[in-house]
């Protein structure tokens, strides 16, 4: 079966989430616990986006001195991907 991702503003809590309704959960068909306005439960399947790829490029302990090729494709290819599902394309 193929996936599927569905990009909304990450919700606090299942109270704010689109796919709650009072007490219920349609994205994993489970009810909700009491403190569903003030919490989002550790099985919720929402996860956030990842973040971006940066590299650092100078000298210095805490910078990468130089980036490898491969390893600057993979950041851009991460990059352009993120963008993507997100519908910033360039």
């Amino acid at each position: 079966m193929s996936k599927s991702i569905l990009v909304i503003d990450t919700p606090n809590n299942c109270s704010e989430c689109p796919c709650t309704d009072y007490m219920f959960c349609y994205t994993t068909q489970k009810e909700l616990e009491i403190d569903w306005e003030a919490n989002k439960p550790s099985w919720c399947p929402l996860e956030p986006m990842p973040d971006k790829k940066h590299m650092t490029v100078g000298k210095g302990k805490d910078c990468v001195s130089s980036v490898g090729e491969k390893d600057g494709y993979y950041m851009l290819g991460w990059n352009a991907c993120i963008d993507s599902i997100l519908g910033e394309e360039k």
